[in-house]
């Protein structure tokens, strides 16, 4: 979401934990003492499922080098589950902004007002 009305500053290397923790922070929903229980739960909650998709995509599957121990998620049902919940989060973050920050409305001044006199 490029919105020059969210000042978020990135390096560009972030995880997928710290963007969203960035986010969570930037809409007051970040997990701190100073928001109501429910949205705390629910901050931490968003945190936590970045943190294991994380997790998943950097450890449990074949694209960084696994051994024959490792245990690697190939079960496609998995790869529902996991994509349905990143999708529902997104989602989620994606309506909050839309409803917190509509579109700015642009009023155009062309100095023409439709007036027959």
């Amino acid at each position: 979401m490029k919105d020059e009305r969210v000042k978020i500053s990135l390096k560009g290397s972030e995880t997928l934990y710290s963007l969203v923790g960035e986010v969570l922070k930037f809409f007051q929903l970040y997990p701190n003492s100073d928001i109501p229980k429910k949205n705390k739960t629910i901050g931490s909650s968003l945190l936590s499922i970045s943190k294991e998709v994380k997790e998943l995509r950097s450890s449990k599957t074949k694209f960084h080098g696994k051994t024959e121990e490792d245990y690697i998620v190939s079960d496609s049902i998995f790869t529902y589950f996991v994509v349905n919940s990143v999708s529902s989060v997104g989602l989620f973050l994606k309506n909050y902004f839309e409803k917190k920050f509509p579109p700015p409305i642009i009023i155009k001044d062309d100095g023409i007002d439709d007036l027959p006199f």
